[in-house]
């Protein structure tokens, strides 16, 4: 379910907020086949990912304009079994769940049943931390509300036992708010619990039910439907992980835990049909979807990177609209390059391969440029670079050195931004500004962010930054 966020810096926001108006625009145009090399170069950079983390196996499918240009099965649906996997199995999808949610949620708003500026303690009058939250703060992921998937009785319960909404809000019942509803993005489970329940209120129907007929239906995703058995699928690939070297089966999370935050399972083809009528305006209005893949704007007026059950931020320069989705065993990505009128789907069934870091790679592929803009250039001192690595540890750590010479505020923008965003998976090189300022790129999962800093006299972190590239 969980996948590292976006931020975006307010210089982004103009350039954000043209990629939700292209976005409106139905991919309807019909694109040329992939070339033999591009359709090789993909099929080899899938392979060389599921081998690099014994992966069993995935789907993948890729869009230009209305056409399909790639859809291929790789490996094993289940190790078990050695049932062999196929372009039409289905997945968990996870957090790609969000998004349906999201539209659910605008489908109420839109018909004047519900809005975005009603407080959720209206909803959900049991919970006190929710009274100073909006629905619109839940879907932006900026409430402030804790994570129940992130507590202990989650870990302990979560593929074990079924659970009432109630009692999977016990978990943070107490909890009070991270800080200040509107002033921060922190990504968290429970917004998106609370609005599945939100919709069962106002709809009178259950949440499952209500999205399949509102929701699915309308998109025609007929192999789409909640985890928990009511739609039988004839080709489910089975989540694995890896345990001592060995890659196994991996348990499953009751889907009463998981709800509106990541209970779907799915099909490439359906995540497709999605894309396409989402963007054509079959589920929610023009302007609904605007709103979806529009940044959020804080308090403090600046710009966030999370529109409704959306990430919106930019690959090299190509506005992009996307989400990911991990649950135990699986990992999926959906990700829209309006501007390109391109569509990439990945879904696997090893929780260790990043799937929207997969799908970002096969963007690269397609556009050889922006895999150029992340090449690391001559002139690094791989002592620094090591020394960096350290700065990023210890200041997501919250470790006091003499080392790090930030100024309070500044030590506590780059700590949140870290806590959002986990840790590098890649830190590239790139050069040194006419003030001696160098920059470095940082890769979290399917994004990259520029990391500009200068040192002091003595060598210590004196000033830096963390923005969206």
């Amino acid at each position: 379910m969980l996948h590292p966020p976006a931020h975006a810096a307010r210089r982004h926001f103009q350039a954000l907020a043209l990629s939700a108006l292209l976005a409106l625009n139905p991919l309807a145009t019909r694109a040329a086949p992939l070339a033999a090399a591009e359709a090789d170069a993909i099929d080899s950079t899938v392979r060389e990912a599921l081998r690099a983390q014994h992966a069993p196996g995935a789907v993948v499918a890729i869009r230009r304009g209305s056409e399909p240009v790639f859809r291929r099965a790789y490996g094993l649906a289940d190790t078990t079994s050695g049932r062999a996997m196929h372009e039409d199995t289905a997945f968990e999808i996870g957090s790609i769940t969000k998004q349906m949610t999201a539209a659910a949620v605008l489908q109420l708003v839109q018909a004047g049943r519900l809005s975005l500026d009603d407080a959720v303690g209206k909803f959900v009058p049991t919970f006190p931390a929710a009274a100073r939250v909006s629905v619109r703060q839940l879907l932006q992921q900026t409430s402030g509300l804790p994570d129940f998937a992130g507590t202990e009785a989650f870990a302990a319960n979560a593929t074990q036992t079924p659970a009432r909404f109630e009692q999977v809000l016990a978990t943070v019942q107490a909890a009070p708010l991270q800080f200040t509803p509107g002033s921060r993005f922190r990504y968290s489970n429970t917004n998106y619990l609370l609005l599945a329940r939100i919709v069962e209120t106002v709809s009178g129907q259950p949440f499952a039910s209500r999205l399949g007929e509102q929701v699915l239906g309308p998109a025609g995703m007929a192999h789409t439907g909640a985890s928990d058995g009511t739609l039988r699928w004839p080709d489910l690939a089975s989540g694995h992980s890896t345990e001592a070297g060995q890659v196994q089966p991996a348990p499953r999370f009751q889907p009463s835990w998981i709800r509106g935050a990541g209970e779907l399972v799915s099909t490439a083809d359906d995540l497709l049909a999605w894309a396409d009528a989402l963007a054509g305006g079959r589920v929610v209005a023009p302007a609904q979807f605007q709103a979806m893949a529009t940044p959020a704007m804080l308090n403090d007026g600046q710009p966030d990177g999370y529109g409704f059950g959306l990430f919106v931020d930019r690959q090299a320069g190509h506005p992009r609209l996307w989400h990911g989705g991990g649950t135990l065993g699986f990992s999926s990505s959906l990700m829209l390059y309006p501007a390109d009128q391109l569509t990439i789907v990945v879904l696997v069934n090893h929780e260790a391969l990043n799937a929207s870091a997969l799908s970002a790679s096969l963007f690269e592929v397609l556009h050889p440029e922006a895999r150029a803009a992340h090449a690391p250039v001559p002139g690094e001192d791989p002592a620094l670079t090591q020394q960096v690595r350290a700065w990023l540890v210890a200041l997501k750590q919250g470790t006091q050195s003499a080392d790090i010479a930030l100024a309070p505020a500044v030590r506590l923008t780059l700590q949140n931004a870290l806590d959002n965003y986990g840790r590098p998976e890649a830190l590239v090189y790139r050069g040194q500004g006419i003030d001696g300022e160098r920059r470095y790129l940082l890769r979290f999962g399917a994004q990259w962010f520029r990391f500009d800093f200068s040192r002091a006299v003595g060598g210590a972190l004196r000033a830096a930054t963390i923005t969206p590239e």
